[in-house]
């Protein structure tokens, strides 16, 4: 349910010096800025569980400053298991390590006034087969993009311009990054020196990661204390990512386009709206997106909306199945979270 934690506290200039000393005496000096995070970081930078450091922050309204960081991914704190997700429970006692370190480092004072700068709450979809993960990718980008959400892009060097990522669907703003990606080919892709990609095979991950501004307004919203450990909530990991896919993937199942016509065809509902239903299932079929079809505007959106709510009610999805890949039937992640 949670694959990485962030933790932070922001220092002034005394705070920074001292922390700085002990955390290289502590560490026997052993010290790298990572340049992408742009952190000191301390320790044992690939086996160590957590990266701990100090970092150079910039938020928008407030400008630069330095702040502890702590970044861990709590299953590889206890299990040294980089491929699944951990539950609350192992979560909970990641936290118990993190103060425990601290009062070896020499630093206990600053623990309680660590605050989560972010959480990735995560569900792993565990498939048949590696096809089908990528079947269920392609299927999720060929979906809606959430309002105020924008995918991110990464370039590509054969055709020199910028592209969405092939093996994920990426999406943020700026309090929310949403990521549902192929585990396996991102292994292969970044950690196969040391992570066995083959122990990912079958793993679609879904992963929406809550920013600082979106933890606060939780904090704000919802009453509650600013700890790390009110978030480390089951239910709430779980209705995050359901709230997220359902907005990409809606509710109904994955169809071929004629099995999605017919089922349309055999409705209750008026031959009119059964014509509007179909001319929908087409577009969005023939624009390999349903997002670009509500983007162009090729529906007005009482319309849209309707439709949607329509192939809700009889659980065919508005994206469906290219003939050439192979199905004519695949269910919604929504059902397969539990399974």
């Amino acid at each position: 349910m949670v694959h990485t934690l962030e933790l932070s506290q922001r220092l002034n200039y005394s705070d920074e010096r001292r922390l700085d000393k002990k955390l290289a005496a502590f560490f026997n000096g052993d010290v790298i800025f990572n340049s992408k995070e742009k952190m000191f970081i301390y320790g044992n930078h690939s086996n160590c569980p957590f990266k701990i450091g100090i970092e150079r922050f910039f938020m928008e309204n407030k400008g630069a400053f330095n702040r502890l960081s702590i970044i861990m991914n709590p299953a590889k704190v206890f299990y040294g298991n980089q491929v699944n997700v951990s539950d609350m429970n192992t979560a909970h006692m990641a936290l118990c390590d993190l103060e425990s370190l601290f009062a070896q480092i020499g630093i206990s004072e600053y623990y309680p006034y660590l605050k989560l700068s972010r959480i990735d709450y995560a569900i792993d979809i565990f498939l048949e087969t590696q096809e089908m993960v990528e079947t269920y990718v392609a299927l999720l980008q060929r979906g809606d993009i959430p309002h105020n959400f924008t995918p991110r892009m990464e370039y590509n060097t054969t055709s020199h311009r910028f592209d969405t990522y092939k093996d994920s669907l990426y999406y943020e703003n700026k309090y929310v990054t949403i990521n549902f990606y192929n585990k396996y080919e991102q292994l292969k892709e970044k950690a196969a020196e040391f992570i066995d990609p083959e122990l990912a095979r079958g793993i679609l991950r879904l992963e929406v990661q809550w920013k600082r501004p979106r933890i606060h307004y939780i904090v704000k919203h919802y009453g509650l204390q600013d700890l790390p450990h009110e978030f480390l909530n089951e239910q709430l990991a779980v209705t995050t990512v359901q709230d997220y896919l359902s907005k990409i993937a809606m509710l109904g199942d994955y169809y071929s386009l004629s099995k999605a016509k017919t089922l349309v065809l055999n409705s209750a509902f008026r031959d009119r709206h059964k014509d509007e239903m179909i001319s929908f299932l087409t577009d969005v079929n023939n624009k390999r997106s349903l997002s670009e079809v509500k983007e162009k505007g090729m529906y007005p959106p009482n319309i849209y909306e309707r439709i949607i709510k329509q192939l809700n009610q009889l659980n065919i999805n508005p994206v469906t199945i290219p003939g050439r890949w192979g199905y004519d039937y695949l269910p919604n992640l929504m059902n397969l979270i539990h399974q």
